[in-house]
């Protein structure tokens, strides 16, 4: 009672500096007495994730596409079929991934294997990947050039980008990827089978494609939504020249082509960590 008021902060400053010595001699390192008194207090911690929990390895897991859920390799246990260039939608997926990109190879004299990406983390999972399945992938820079570009950006949040690929009613192709629900807005039609075709977004179509999108997400999983557009031949020639500034390509109307969901894979012992803390 004696110390009240006058040495009650000399003696919670004694208190918090003897918790501090305790800690310390625990490899922590206490910046700031208050900080002991928050320790005390914590009921939920919060910590960074990529790269402190996980090894920042970004790995494709699954594909949704055409109506279809397929696994991105074998494992034990799969409850789906593993995605291959015969499936319809795949190949689109794995050259949207691979087009409509940033990230690139720091060499292309190894195998590919070997090769270290230079690149976003999501893009490297998914070049990655592609650059496994798709046929002679190191020429489709050259086979198919970017013509026009615009980067992602927190804004949009979708990537799009047109290249050289001719298709039936025209030279060009446009790829766009990104956040799954700004990628949906921009489509009226959903990829249905090999050739492109493709029917008009129904309530029915939004449904499965919610559920997919939960189901991925509710795992953990990175998602990210794919589109693309045949640009019809007779409004986009080939020497077409595309201005950001004038904004005169597409924005929207695409065709939505799936989903690809990419998992980053935890650290050795963040299990017992998390335990343990």
């Amino acid at each position: 009672v004696a110390w009240v008021p006058e040495g009650l902060p000399a003696t919670v400053t004694m208190l918090l500096t003897i918790a501090a010595k305790r800690m310390a001699s625990q490899n922590v390192l206490v910046k700031d007495l208050q900080g002991v008194e928050t320790l005390g207090a914590i009921t939920l911690l919060a910590t960074d994730k990529t790269g402190t929990l996980t090894r920042n390895q970004m790995t494709t897991t699954n594909f949704w596409t055409c109506g279809e859920l397929y696994e991105a390799a074998a494992r034990v246990g799969a409850e789906k079929g593993v995605a291959t260039l015969a499936n319809p939608g795949v190949p689109e997926i794995l050259y949207i991934s691979a087009l409509c990109s940033r990230a690139k190879f720091d060499r292309v004299d190894v195998p590919i294997k070997e090769r270290v990406i230079l690149g976003d983390a999501t893009e490297t999972g998914l070049i990655r990947y592609a650059a496994g399945l798709l046929p002679n992938y190191d020429n489709l820079a050259t086979n198919y050039p970017k013509i026009f570009e615009l980067p992602f950006n927190s804004d949009t949040k979708w990537h799009m980008s047109i290249h050289k690929k001719p298709h039936a009613n025209g030279p060009l192709t446009l790829f766009i990827k990104g956040a799954p629900e700004r990628v949906w807005l921009l489509c009226s039609r959903i990829l249905t089978g090999p050739d492109g075709e493709c029917v008009k977004l129904t309530e029915g179509y939004k449904r499965a494609y919610d559920e997919t999108y939960e189901h991925m997400a509710s795992r953990g999983h990175r998602v990210l939504g794919f589109a693309e557009m045949l640009l019809p031949g007779d409004q986009y020639p080939e020497d077409f020249v595309f201005d950001k500034k004038e904004k005169n390509y597409p924005r929207g109307d695409f065709i939505f082509v799936g989903l690809a969901s990419l998992q980053d894979p935890p650290k050795h012992g963040v299990r017992e960590a998390i335990g343990k803390c």
